[in-house]
């Protein structure tokens, strides 16, 4: 006697028998499929990991991995992270020289008051997030067990450096021990894609706490011939046309 072939529903009439079950049929189906969900991410998660830690493992200088890590990089990633390159450094243009846009007449297309200009910075900021590089980590580890500090972002550069320097635990590059795992688990976007492939798709939290910190403290410790003016010291030097103007 020959076997019955199993009969092949469509997906019409699978939907419609899943409509037909009981409240707890339907959670039980649920539940399977959240866990087949599961588990298809982590598998995912496991190959990307090994993968990394394979270019890792090779990668002797920071040049190397992020040239390396680029490499598997799909282009639509590959143009969505450009495409934020460009707005970050439209940022940083003007945290730059937007103090240039604010002398302009205000019927001038390209005028921008220092009050709008840093309303969008905050909102980038709040849309974008940082990149985790200064002094607050989200992840206990970097933050309470990483010292110094800096060492978080260790690379090739203090390898043989005496423990006066750096201890001899944070002497390899980040990307070889856990620092790298905390850095793109638990530290949001910017961060992961900065340690990872060394894009930068959004500000750096150094970068922008040390200009806002310098505007803060405005007009205090800045000299007349400081290069290192901030923001409100190039606007006001130039809006009263002084010779020590940048």
């Amino acid at each position: 006697m020959s076997r019955s072939q199993p009969i092949k529903l469509s997906d019409a009439k699978v939907e419609e028998l899943k409509r037909l079950a009981s409240p707890a049929e339907q959670a039980e189906e649920a539940a399977k499929a959240e866990r087949r969900e599961y588990m298809k991410q982590a598998q995912r998660l496991s190959r990307e990991r090994k993968a990394i830690k394979a270019v890792a493992e090779l990668a002797e200088t920071r040049e190397q991995w992020r040239t390396e890590m680029r490499k598997a990089l799909p282009n639509e990633l590959r143009e969505k992270y450009a495409a934020l390159e460009a707005e970050v450094e439209s940022q940083m243009c003007w945290m730059e020289h937007g103090w240039k846009m604010a002398l302009l007449d205000p019927s001038d297309p390209e005028y921008l008051s220092a009050k709008d200009g840093l309303a969008d910075l905050n909102d980038f900021i709040a849309e974008c997030g940082t990149i985790h590089d200064a002094f607050t980590y989200d992840s206990f580890f970097l933050s309470h067990e990483v010292q110094p500090l800096w060492a978080v972002w260790q690379d090739e550069r203090l390898r043989d450096a005496p423990s006066s320097i750096i201890p001899v635990q944070w002497r390899k590059p980040y990307w070889q021990d856990n620092r790298l795992d905390a850095l793109t688990t638990e530290e949001g976007e910017p961060t992961k894609i900065v340690a990872l492939y060394g894009i930068e798709i959004s500000l750096s939290d150094f970068h922008v706490l040390r200009w806002k910190q310098r505007v803060k403290e405005h007009p205090h410790h800045h000299e007349a011939n400081d290069v290192e003016r901030c923001w409100l010291c190039k606007f006001e030097a130039h809006k009263i046309a002084t010779p020590t103007a940048l």
